[in-house]
Order: structure tokens, then sequence, then C-alpha cells
């Protein structure tokens, strides 16, 4: 006959020490985290200033700063003016047509149901 052991009962000790292993594990992922950010952070960066420089077509840094002439409030305001009379209709969506029916007999089974 086999006898088993019981196993030894959860102290508060190895609970504690088992929350302190877990803490202890997040906070090495997170320093490691921190790490690889900072030393991809400038890569990754300009892969997305390249992403929208080609959306946009040109450097945005080369653009005049809209601080520097002074906001250009007039062509915000016609802007604005222009949207509020020319607002956006509702769009349709086309709706499925289904197709006759013919009198024929298909070669291929639908099911119904």
């Amino acid at each position: 006959m086999i006898k088993y052991r019981k196993s030894p009962r959860m102290t508060p000790k190895t609970r504690g020490q088992a929350l302190v292993e877990y803490a202890l594990i997040l906070t090495l992922l997170a320093i490691s985290f921190g790490i690889a950010l900072a030393a991809t952070g400038p890569a990754i960066g300009n892969v997305f200033n390249n992403v929208i420089y080609n959306i946009v077509g040109s450097d945005p840094r080369l653009a005049t700063d809209i601080s520097s002439i002074g906001g250009a409030s007039a062509d915000f305001w016609q802007t604005v003016t222009w949207v509020a009379q020319f607002p956006q209709g509702e769009t349709p969506y086309p709706t499925a047509v289904p197709l006759p029916g013919t009198l024929a007999p298909t070669a291929v089974q639908t099911n119904t149901y």
C-alpha cells in the first residue's frame, strides 16, 4: 500500500514569500520594458514620422508654423463658414437586391431555413 504524505500547509510566511516573488518578477519586467523602449524609441518614432510624411506628401517641419503668422484666423473662419454652408448629407448605403427566380432547376442544391 502506498502512503501519501500530506503537503505542508501554507503559512502566512510562505504566502508572503510568493507575493514578494510575483512583485519582483513584475518589477523586472517593467524595468526591462523601460530599457527596451528607451533603446528603440527613436527608431519607432522615425517609422511613424515617415508614415505621416508619406500620407501628407511633404515634411511638415518644412511648412510654415501657423503661430508664426499670427494664427491665420481669417483662414480658419473661412473654413468654418464653408463647412457651415455645405454640411455633409446622408450617405445612402446600397441594399442587396434578390435575384429573380428561375423556372429551370439548378444543379446546386440550396438549403433554406
